[in-house]
């Protein structure tokens, strides 16, 4: 890592409240990855499965059911995801960027966290609410409440905390479209030597991401809904303030994948990645 990008994200650390969660390595038995390396797979939507040797862990990846033009996980895949199957079957940290369906559903993550009894689940109290509603008062749901957590920044701060060398910090981030009341969760993750942004639905403008200095952070992989390029105000936020090495444009309904990647090649957008099929993957060497 850089020295910008060590002070940088130390800084974003320093300016919230920290805890961490221990417990002994895993490996992801799955596809084998040198070391060093790190794989995103591409979910569905704006979730991903992001492992390494060592580590693992998904983001916005409990979707059983389409929403409108909106892709959900296959029928197949989804049943690996519910029974903690590979590639699901070593993940350390899940984690959601906010309440709605085409980002969360509570049954498929219930059900993958009764049969994952590894993972650790962090994400908005909106968020676990939906969660708690559905759990009961048994043995094998207090297992489960056990390990869920929820945090919150204010609007402009964050919140971080670490758990198995994965270390994230909240981005408290409008949701696109004047939804005050939508706790939406953008995130700051350090795994590996790779520093990842995924941001939710957030709102593509520089008054939302000026406080957090995200300019003077070493971003390596940005993952950002792809109307952040449809408009002169997001394209600029990307070049100034959320530039990264691999940007990848996501949240795209399927119907219109084809248009999308089209239009930012056309718009010679910075190599913008499109993922196209679930379970595409990308992987990354880390400095």
């Amino acid at each position: 890592m850089t020295r910008v990008h060590l002070l940088a994200l130390c800084c974003l650390l320093a300016l919230s409240s920290a805890s961490r969660w221990d417990d002994g390595p895993q490996s992801v038995s799955a596809a084998p990855l040198k070391a060093g390396e790190v794989e995103l797979v591409y979910l569905a939507n704006e979730g991903f499965l992001v492992r390494s040797r060592e580590r693992a862990f998904v983001i916005d990846a409990f979707l059983k059911e389409p929403l409108g033009a909106y892709a959900a996980l296959s029928p197949a895949l989804h049943s690996k995801l519910a029974a903690g199957a590979a590639p699901f079957d070593a993940i350390d940290l899940a984690l959601v960027s906010h309440s709605h369906a085409d980002h969360f559903q509570a049954g498929s993550a219930l059900a993958f966290m009764k049969s994952s009894p590894g993972t650790e689940l962090a994400t908005s109290p909106q968020v676990l609410a939906g969660l708690e509603s559905r759990l009961g008062q048994d043995e094998a749901a207090q297992a489960v409440r056990a390990r869920l957590h929820s945090r919150l920044p204010q609007t402009g701060q964050t919140v971080s905390f670490e758990h198995k060398g994965i270390e994230v910090s909240f981005l408290r981030l409008p949701h696109a479209g004047n939804r005050p009341t939508i706790q939406n969760l953008g995130h700051l993750i350090q795994f590996e030597d790779l520093t990842i942004l995924h941001v939710g639905d957030a709102e593509g403008s520089l008054a939302v991401f000026a406080p957090y200095g995200l300019a003077d952070v070493h971003i390596d992989v940005a993952l950002l809904p792809y109307w952040f390029w449809q408009s002169a105000a997001g394209q600029d936020l990307v070049a100034t303030e959320l530039a990264a090495e691999t940007l990848i444009a996501i949240h795209i309904p399927p119907r219109e994948v084809a248009a999308v990647a089209e239009s930012l090649s056309a718009a010679d957008s910075g190599g913008v990645h499109v993922f196209r099929e679930s379970l595409e993957s990308l992987v990354i060497e880390a400095r």
